[in-house]
């Protein structure tokens, strides 16, 4: 089930992408994914990094991506996500 909404996460991230250029920034993605990582392992409010991310995504997207990261298990809060982000944006 976490891999379903994590590819549908993804696609929804990349489709306003896909629509201005032919290749997705997989690298600029999974910083953005990290950032919000760091910003729950640093404590932060899912409300507050869903701020920060609404000026590069958008609403819908930044809701879904908080939302996304503050349901991972705290010892999945790693640099695994982002590796695991970018590969899955690769296959697209």
């Amino acid at each position: 089930m976490r891999g379903a909404v994590f590819a549908g996460l993804l696609l929804s991230l990349a489709t306003p992408v896909m629509a201005d250029e032919e290749k997705v920034d997989c690298d600029a993605q999974a910083a953005m994914v990290m950032e919000v990582v760091q910003a729950r392992a640093d404590g932060k409010s899912k409300r507050k990094a869903s701020r920060v991310l609404k000026k590069e995504l958008g609403k819908d997207a930044a809701g879904m991506l908080a939302d996304w990261v503050y349901t991972l298990p705290e010892d999945q809060l790693n640099e695994q996500v982002g590796v695991s982000w970018k590969a899955l944006c690769e296959t697209l």
